[in-house]
């Protein structure tokens, strides 16, 4: 950050609409770094902020000779880092001004940044709002909780922990984006190993769950025919995904109308069986969800020699 016009030689886009200095009242103008100038204010910078604060105090006893800014009727400049896009939407939250529209992971992402780096308060709010929206957390699971944990947003990396376990966690390419390069290697296997014993948890869930269905009326079986297809169903949902989300009572149903469907099977009541016993669906689902998400993590068994395999397939990529 500097108190600086732009380059020489550079000419700099128009103002945005709401920083462009209609009124002829800005104090300040702040170049982004593709040089879209944003005529401002001093009073909201400071008070949001106290880095812009110090900032504008460290100019106001240091002022730069006046006619080197002639072109910009006299105003001090300072060229941030940010883009325009990322400056814009940063502005608006910390101005009276409808909430930026926040549509891509990207500017989110940069908004964070920017939000964090110049401690304003207002701005780091409204980023873990939107980091927590399903839109950001099932699209992008591992780069929300990569800038969650950089910056320890504890309640977004939570929400954001569930969801990375419906990744294939052991694909380098996730480590590819500019996010998820703050994770080292070491983070991302024990995402893996929290996977793994969750999901080898769950799924011994399910055996214990048969015990409490209802006998079957024709065939005076725990589960008819249908019990083993919803098993062998409900076991690969959880290896995709340890969460109670892909158990459903549709699994149930589809697993009732294959084994009707079978000519090897000898009980035609299995739907009527299902439903009979929907009853433990929200049970199964309530034991999963009570597995804890998190597990000790191991320090022995080779665990160097697996952090180093992760390395360097991610340095491969």
């Amino acid at each position: 950050m500097s108190a600086t016009s732009p380059p020489p030689g550079i000419n700099p886009h128009p103002p945005p609409v709401d920083f462009d200095n209609a009124k002829g009242d800005a104090e300040l103008i702040l170049f982004s770094s593709d040089q879209f100038p944003f005529f401002v204010h001093k009073w909201p910078l400071a008070m949001s902020s106290p880095i812009f604060s110090d900032m504008l105090t460290i100019g106001d006893h240091h002022p730069k000779d006046r006619t080197t800014h002639d072109a910009h009727g006299g105003l001090l400049s300072v060229q941030l880092m940010e883009t325009g896009e990322t400056l814009e939407a940063l502005l608006r939250v910390i101005y009276p001004l409808p909430n930026p529209a926040i549509n891509t992971i990207e500017l989110l992402s940069s908004l964070t940044d920017a939000a964090v780096k110049y401690d304003v308060g207002a701005a780091i709010s409204y980023v873990r709002s939107l980091l927590l929206e399903d839109r950001f957390l099932s699209q992008w699971p591992l780069r929300v909780y990569a800038i969650a944990k950089r910056y320890s947003f504890s309640d977004v990396e939570d929400a954001a922990l569930k969801k990375c376990y419906g990744l294939d966690l052991g694909e380098p390419w996730l480590l590819s984006y500019p996010e998820t390069k703050n994770l080292g290697a070491l983070d991302l296997h024990k995402l893996i190993v929290f996977k793994q014993k969750r999901t080898k948890e769950a799924i011994a869930k399910l055996p214990k769950f048969q015990m409490n269905i209802k006998k079957c009326r024709v065939c005076h079986q725990q589960g008819c025919a249908w019990w083993p297809r919803f098993y062998q169903s409900a076991r690969e949902a959880l290896e995709d995904c340890p969460s109670s989300e892909g158990i459903t009572f549709a699994m149930m149903l589809q697993a009732a109308e294959l084994a009707e469907g079978d000519a090897n099977t000898q009980c035609s009541r299995n739907c009527e069986d299902v439903v009979r016993n929907s009853h433990i669906l929200p049970r199964l689902k309530a034991s999963i969800d009570a597995l804890p998400w998190e597990y000790g993590y191991p320090k022995q068994f080779g665990l160097q020699k697996r952090i180093g395999d992760h390395i360097n397939q991610a340095s491969r990529s």
